[in-house]
């Protein structure tokens, strides 16, 4: 189905004129996506860890004059081939338009394991969904042209002679629903982990958080290779009246060679906390992918 995408997108772009095509660039992807929730105390000390057990997978994305396009297909080999592999759907969408930077996230994980206290258990019944939605203002506009793997980044990683640079910072608005099913009964052992800590188990918990975030974002390049990283952090706002903190970090390291060709390494989380009387969670939403994208 992969190759059925890229061939789609290949027939689309040779129905437009040499000067005015509509497909920018396409690519293939090797990916890993996560979602794990941490539970603490009020002090941030960790007791239990949930990682849902999730294939590696392939993808394929395409980008037009507007907007870019990805899809990823599950692959076979979970992360812990000793236990089931947990049931997912991780969709991811980012754009931009002048200014502004949009990304929309959505997640559901059923299953998880937990590998604290001496014991490594699966437990079926966890489950977790968020959708999450970001709205950033860049103050450089030509900055975003470089954000994301496509033909803006290669033509000037590909044309590049010794040092260079591009940066800007950003702000802008999170929103972010999230709900979070823990197992019915836990094994002794992760119990007694969060008795150590204190914390009082709750199997059922959902938010709605919003809150603004302010960060920066810079690429680094020599020759034709380059290195970007985004950080931003800030306060969200709970429906429950409580104040945490969110963070957003992105790398990708790679080089373009023959100027049509771009091979990288890209690492993009965010983390969302949550807080009640007795415990706090933390979820990890974290993609890796090595990505091949040729320019048209």
């Amino acid at each position: 189905m992969k190759f059925l995408f890229i061939l789609m997108a290949l027939v689309a772009q040779n129905s437009y004129a040499q000067d005015e095509r509509w497909l920018h660039s396409a690519g293939f992807a090797v990916t890993t996506v996560s979602s794990d929730v941490e539970l603490k105390n009020p002090d941030q000390e960790k007791a239990l860890t949930f990682r849902p057990n999730v294939a590696s997978g392939s993808g394929v994305a395409i980008e037009t004059k507007y907007i870019g396009l990805a899809y990823l297909f599950t692959g076979n080999e979970s992360q812990f081939k000793e236990f089931p592999r947990s049931k997912y759907q991780d969709l991811r969408f980012n754009f931009h338009h002048r200014h502004y930077d949009f990304r929309l996230n959505y997640q559901h994980y059923r299953g998880a394991v937990v590998k604290e206290g001496g014991l490594s258990k699966f437990y079926k019944d966890y489950e977790v969904k968020s959708l999450n939605g970001r709205i950033h203002y860049y103050g450089n506009s030509e900055h975003l042209n470089f954000v994301r793997d496509g033909k803006k980044l290669i033509e000037r990683v590909a044309s590049n002679e010794g040092f260079n640079h591009s940066r800007s910072w950003f702000a802008g608005l999170n929103l972010d629903r999230r709900r979070l099913t823990l197992p019915e009964n836990l094994a002794p052992e992760h119990q007694a982990e969060l008795a150590e800590e204190d914390i009082t188990y709750s199997r059922f918990f959902q938010a709605f958080s919003w809150g603004p975030m302010l960060g920066y974002d810079f690429l680094l390049q020599l020759s034709s290779l380059y290195f970007r990283a985004k950080i931003g952090a800030g306060p969200a706002f709970q429906s429950s009246g409580e104040v945490v903190e969110q963070f957003e970090f992105a790398f990708n390291w790679g080089g373009a060679f023959k100027k049509r060709h771009l091979l990288s390494l890209g690492f993009d989380m965010y983390v969302m906390s949550f807080e009640d009387d007795s415990q706090v969670i933390s979820n990890n939403n974290a993609q890796i992918a090595i990505t091949y994208t040729y320019a048209f």
